[in-house]
């Protein structure tokens, strides 16, 4: 914390952001400045901080603080009989909610979203909630050999949208992590890009549908379709914000 900085200038605003999908919680998020990052942060906001975080880089220190709260926020905005239990991370560093309550966290630059449901919307094993900066062209190069798989390819190089390639590619990596979150709590393992492949994009609905390509649990099974939310956002810069359940 320099002298140029206090305590409240790290937390800028509080929104909550509200998907055009019916069956999508509202979004919470939380901005902030990582030039005001103090580790005397977590108590005057009374966030539990990881032992673990002694190794981290500020920017991590800096959105983990704003991820949780986000979340909670996320915890209010449900009505959670507990909404400012500490949400720990997981061997996986997946966020523990509290019991009863699924939910997700995701990061940008300069930003943290969340979301959360209680047990009384249930309608799924999981959700997942992802938040990615428009991937620019080097990345694309780089990465989309390890994110698109034949299916995706074809219908991503056939896909005729008012979107960049950009933003079409950052939507389907988004919309892949969003699922792995959403999935996660009945796979209970890391899992491949090309585990899913995309079957559709409809910008006009914003939608991305995903077929799996072999089963992933008992649940998770192969050709089973889902459908994910997207969306571009303009949060200061264009974002890709995407959410499933599963």
């Amino acid at each position: 914390m320099t002298a140029n900085h206090t305590l409240s200038d790290f937390f800028i605003q509080q929104e909550q952001l509200e998907l055009n999908d019916l069956f999508s919680p509202t979004v919470q998020l939380t901005r902030y400045d990582l030039d005001s990052y103090s580790d005397e942060l977590y108590p005057y906001f009374q966030i539990h901080q990881p032992l673990q975080s002694k190794l981290w880089s500020n920017k991590r220190k800096a959105q983990y603080l704003a991820g949780r709260l986000a979340a909670r926020e996320a915890l209010h905005s449900i009505g959670s009989p507990k909404p400012d239990i500490p949400i720990p991370s997981g061997h996986h560093r997946e966020p523990l909610w509290p019991q009863n309550t699924l939910g997700s966290i995701s990061h940008a630059e300069g930003f943290s979203v969340a979301t959360a449901m209680n047990d009384g919307n249930f309608i799924s094993n999981g959700i997942g909630l992802d938040v990615q900066e428009i991937i620019s062209d080097t990345d694309l190069d780089l990465l989309s050999p390890s994110v698109l798989t034949t299916t995706d390819r074809l219908i991503y190089e056939a896909h005729s949208t008012g979107l960049s390639r950009n933003q079409i590619f950052t939507l389907i990596f988004s919309a892949k992590e969003s699922f792995f979150k959403a999935a996660y709590g009945s796979v209970r393992e890391y899992f491949n890009f090309d585990a899913v492949s995309v079957c559709d994009i409809d910008v006009e609905y914003q939608q991305i549908t995903i077929i799996c390509e072999h089963d992933l649990s008992s649940d998770i099974l192969f050709q089973n379709e889902y459908p994910i939310f997207v969306d571009i956002l303009d949060i200061g810069s264009p974002v890709a914000l995407t959410y499933s359940v599963v």
